[in-house]
């Protein structure tokens, strides 16, 4: 028999070095079991008042911290009888506890700082009824909302993405005579290599697409489908990362029945029929999405709330839509 050669041998180890690092890493346990939690086979139910134990649970062999406080398996419940996993990253935003410096170890572009695009931007005004001063002063209400957003706490440091706000005037609605615009605060992720990114004065600018808060003035229709909590401002939307503000004196959201019979919320029809002025804001709909590349590391208690869907997250959570929607209707 032939000898191996090196080049052969060489292969053959990194082929298996490849296998081994596609495969979850073990660590040493040094954290206690929670109290309530059982090893079980697969398919097996624990016994009442007991949980199964999962990877993201100290004691599991594959436990690694980052795990934040009351993250993934300890997330508490929503109204809605599901776990809300955002919880830890909005705890961790309204007081932070990581060293100012700190960066989002998992991904490469995180310690970059982002490139925010100074103010005043520029906004798409589309053609309609509406006058010259009515989009203007449109315009100066929505420069002031994005102004107070990015001074937001999660969102005035930018690491790990780079951030040009998009305002966009659609004029008066054809079916309700207002006007209507909408802001996209859309985050835009730092990956190195990707020939993405610019080099910017304070910052680097990329064109990857991340996480955004989506703000949308006078409403024609809201994504407001199962469980909501309502109150006398507005209402949040459970299932759908929505949160409507009202600004207005008339029931503004009527219950109805939607696809698959689910309930769901509505602008009601004659909420923009009170001889206001049309520039008046009636509704807003305040929304985000979940676009991060680390999305899935969110139940699991693993996205670092430096992450930008960690910040976009706690942005949409932490901030007082009330007070600067309420201030920016008041600007003329």
């Amino acid at each position: 028999m032939k000898p191996l050669s090196f080049a052969l041998i060489l292969a053959c180890a990194l082929t298996v070095a490849t296998a081994a690092s596609a495969q979850m890493r073990e660590y040493p346990v040094r954290t206690p079991v929670p109290s309530n939690a059982v090893e079980l086979s697969a398919g097996v139910r624990p016994p009442a008042g007991m949980v199964a134990l999962q990877d993201n649970m100290p004691g599991h062999r594959r436990f690694k911290p980052p795990l934040f406080p009351n993250a993934g398996w300890d997330s508490p419940m929503r109204a809605d009888g599901q776990k809300d996993y955002d919880r830890y990253i909005i705890d961790y935003w309204r007081a932070p506890y990581l060293p100012a410096d700190h960066v989002n170890p998992s991904f490469q572009g995180q310690e970059e700082r982002g490139y925010v695009e100074p103010g005043p931007w520029a906004a798409k005004i589309a053609r309609s009824r509406s006058t010259a001063a009515e989009d203007a002063l449109f315009e100066r209400r929505m420069q002031f909302i994005v102004e107070q957003v990015l001074a937001s706490v999660p969102l005035r440091n930018l690491h790990g993405a780079s951030l040009q706000p998009e305002l966009d005037i659609t004029g008066y609605s054809q079916a309700r005579g207002v006007m209507r615009g909408e802001i996209k605060l859309e985050l835009h992720t730092i990956i190195p290599n990707t020939g993405a990114n610019e080099r910017m004065p304070g910052g680097i600018k990329s064109t990857s697409a991340g996480p955004a808060i989506i703000i949308t003035l006078n409403p024609d229709f809201i994504n407001c489908a199962g469980s909501a909590e309502q109150s006398a401002t507005g209402a949040r939307c459970l299932l759908t990362d929505g949160r409507i503000w009202l600004n207005t004196s008339r029931p503004a959201l009527t219950r109805e029945t939607g696809n698959n019979d689910e309930p769901r919320l509505a602008i009601n029809e004659s909420v923009y029929a009170d001889g206001r002025p049309s520039t008046d804001l009636r509704t807003v709909f305040v929304r985000h999405n979940r676009n991060g590349r680390a999305r899935g590391d969110l139940p699991r208690g693993r996205m670092h709330p430096h992450d930008p869907q960690g910040r976009v997250i706690a942005a949409f959570h932490l901030i007082d839509w009330n007070d600067i929607l309420t201030r920016a209707a008041a600007i003329q």
